[in-house]
């Protein structure tokens, strides 16, 4: 999709039926991420939120060209213990 990349800062928000991690901005300082064609992966660490049920994703609507097309959401526990 043309035009389908960001340069504004993105931030995500995990619910769970444990609670919720709250609002969490996604760094942007390695390359250039969230770009047409492109697989960013991120590690974020937050608090347990038990089951996902729902994954907020927002971004400012800053800088050159910040609207975007977001194609896929992956989200993975890597085992840590809180």
């Amino acid at each position: 999709m043309k035009n389908s990349g960001t340069d504004a800062t993105v931030w995500v928000e995990l619910s769970g039926d444990g609670g919720k991690m709250g609002w969490t901005q996604l760094p942007d300082g390695v390359g250039n991420p969230f770009q047409r064609g492109e697989v960013d992966v991120f590690e974020i660490e937050g608090s347990d939120v038990g089951t996902p049920e729902k994954l907020g994703v927002k971004h400012d609507d800053k800088g050159y060209g910040p609207a975007w097309h977001l194609a896929l959401v992956e989200v993975r526990h890597n085992g840590g213990t809180g």
